[in-house]
């Protein structure tokens, strides 16, 4: 299995069509565009990588609100800083069930909410000038034909499992394509029956 050339979506797809001895069929090519889609996604959730970090995105505070949206990409938190408009800055710790909010006044937790909220507390003396910086991993884009495998070390595995499932697929194809065939068969020789 040499992947040592693929660098796009549709060079891994021909490599996995020739392993998995799909002549060169077209019919399975979105089939396959979308599983190695969702291998990839799969394998980013099990476990993170650099390539999908994102750093210092800037959430602007609004005064007295706890709660702000998280970008539309996100998948996981890394590291949640809380900046002044001064430029000094204080990591946030994870509150989790354990952790009572103490009365202080400035932020010191947070807390991610369901996929796309993140709720900071306390915030009795958050100003709208602060920012709230988060360090978090992506999702991938859903890559299309030139777009180039956003993890290159993960090729491999894309690649191995591709090649099981498109096999698997590739044969209950032929079998269902084999029993219409046979279905066909038997009707025209009814029909030859009746008729006869």
């Amino acid at each position: 299995m040499a992947t040592t050339n693929i660098r796009t979506l549709a060079e891994l797809r021909e490599d996995i069509k020739v392993e998995a001895r799909v002549k060169g069929s077209d019919n399975l090519d979105s089939w396959i565009d979308s599983l190695v889609n969702e291998i990839l996604t799969s394998a980013l959730q099990n476990k993170r990588y650099f390539e999908m970090l994102v750093l210092n995105e800037e959430i602007p505070t609004v005064a007295e609100t706890d709660a702000y949206d998280l970008p539309d990409d996100f998948m996981a938190i890394r590291a949640v800083r809380y900046v002044t408009a001064s430029g000094s800055s204080r990591s946030l710790n994870d509150k989790n069930h354990y952790v009572q909010i103490p009365r202080g006044r400035s932020p010191r937790y947070y807390e991610v909410i369901g996929e796309n909220s993140i709720i900071i507390s306390p915030i009795l003396d958050m100003p709208d000038d602060d920012t709230i910086s988060i360090d978090y991993y992506r999702y991938p884009e859903t890559l299309t034909e030139e777009d180039e495998i956003p993890v290159p070390k993960l090729i491999a595995h894309i690649k191995q499992k591709a090649i099981a499932r498109t096999l698997n697929y590739n044969k209950e194809l032929q079998e269902m394509a084999l029993l219409q065939t046979e279905a066909g068969v038997n009707e025209a020789r009814g029909h030859v029956a009746e008729n006869g």
